[in-house]
């Protein structure tokens, strides 16, 4: 089984804190974790841990932060021939405040609004598509190159861009946001038929099987109807 993975590649640096500091002030650390991040090179990331013939097609920069997410992909079997260093653009970066008091997490992330990867032409027939949808023009055109491929979207995001692509794929894993955003529906926890119904309009509109991520409640997927 051949998988591909298009998409978003960061350099992630998150601190675990007890709480949520408060605006204004300084604040120690004692703990901060670096690695690779991004939906889909995370995804690829951990294809290659589990030994499955994954490649990753994204873009990163000439530079520290994009050399150390090739080592890792490297490391661990992902192929990434299809990985586009540029000299134009600095590696995409996210900030992540964990808080481990509340199970939460809170991102800034900065990548250029025009950092874009060059085209590619495989040289597999991919069984799996995965994309976050960051490369939308790419993840069109390879959806539309293998349509035998089983395609997925990591959907975070409701730009016009990544809502197209969702309604292209076989399988929509969405964020809460994403869903409310895309129904103008909110998820009332003491009110389970706004759950299904928000779920309904989702089907309504993509015509597939979604799931939708749900942060510490979980997910939400339809299961034998």
């Amino acid at each position: 089984m051949k998988i591909l993975c298009i998409g978003h590649a960061a350099y992630d640096i998150t601190i675990p804190v007890e709480s949520f500091p408060v605006e204004n002030t300084k604040n120690r650390v004692h703990d901060l974790v670096e690695c690779g991040g991004g939906p889909s090179s995370n995804a690829a990331y951990l294809l290659g841990k589990w030994g499955m013939d994954v490649s990753f097609a994204g873009i990163v920069g000439n530079d520290e932060y994009g050399r150390r997410i090739k080592t890792e992909f490297d490391r661990d079997g992902v192929n990434t021939q299809y990985l586009e260093i540029s000299n134009n653009y600095k590696t995409p970066s996210s900030f992540i405040i964990a808080n481990k008091g509340r199970g939460t997490r809170t991102v800034l992330t900065y990548r250029p609004n025009e950092m874009q990867m060059q085209d590619i032409n495989l040289d597999f027939i991919p069984d799996i598509i995965l994309m976050d949808g960051q490369e939308p023009a790419l993840s069109k055109k390879i959806i539309k190159m293998f349509p035998n491929a089983i395609s997925i979207i990591d959907a975070g995001r409701g730009t016009s861009e990544i809502i197209e692509l969702s309604k292209m794929v076989n399988y929509l894993v969405c964020s809460k946001d994403f869903a409310e955003a895309v129904t103008k529906m909110k998820i009332d926890y003491n009110r389970p038929e706004t759950i299904t119904l928000l779920y309904r309009e989702l089907e309504n509109i993509f015509h597939n099987i979604v799931v939708v991520t749900l942060e510490a409640n979980g997910s939400l997927y339809k299961k034998d109807n």
